[in-house]
């Protein structure tokens, strides 16, 4: 009695299917690298094996002696993972310089938007002031601008500033000490830093 051994299937991905050394597949290799190919323009990491994949299809291809198709999906793996591997690091070095200058411009608007605002509360101190013969003191702070005994409204809300936390406020101020000081913590939100904006620098 003779041992059969089941036919190995040539597309070398190890798989074998007894009695079916006449059929036709598509290779392993070159459908994985179709796959990684695709994959590889969206997440860069399957790029390099999308490109050993397809080699190695069309070589297994090649020696199949038409057993093997998928020559094309093992062409277009290689191509699609040869451009992940050249257009990634250019999307890379771009966002490496885009980035930076984009949180750039986002806080010099916040802090635009920010000195803005403490003028237009510093007009609104200084119409109380006028109204009123002085200045709120610290204990009263910006709330008197909007709840007062005359029911004089000098702004409409205290905004918060480009950080989400109130603005500070000080009578006499320490900077200004014939009127007063008023300013935000900035970015980081401790006073002192080189991020404050305030009423007597601007």
């Amino acid at each position: 009695m003779t041992d059969q051994t089941p036919a190995q299937n040539p597309c070398g991905c190890g798989c074998s299917e007894p009695g079916a050394e006449n059929v036709v597949r598509t290779s392993c290799a070159a459908l994985w690298s179709l796959i990684c190919g695709i994959a590889g323009i969206l997440l860069c990491l399957s790029a390099l094996p999308a490109v050993i994949l397809g080699i190695i299809g069309l070589v297994n291809i090649k020696k199949s002696n038409g057993a093997l198709t998928g020559s094309g999906k093992a062409i277009t793996g290689l191509i699609l993972g040869g451009l992940a591997i050249i257009v990634w690091p250019f999307i890379l070095i771009v966002a490496a310089i885009a980035i930076p200058n984009l949180v750039s411009a986002k806080g010099a608007a916040m802090e635009h938007l920010a000195k803005a605002e403490i003028r237009n509360i510093s007009q609104s101190v200084e119409m109380y002031n006028v109204d009123n013969g002085s200045y709120p003191s610290t204990e009263q702070g910006l709330q008197i601008l909007m709840d007062n005994k005359h029911g004089q409204k000098y702004l409409d809300k205290t905004p918060n500033d480009s950080w989400g936390r109130p603005y500070h406020y000080r009578y006499p101020g320490s900077y200004n000490p014939s009127s007063y000081d008023i300013w935000s913590d900035g970015q980081d939100g401790i006073e002192g830093t080189g991020d404050d904006v305030n009423s007597w620098q601007y």
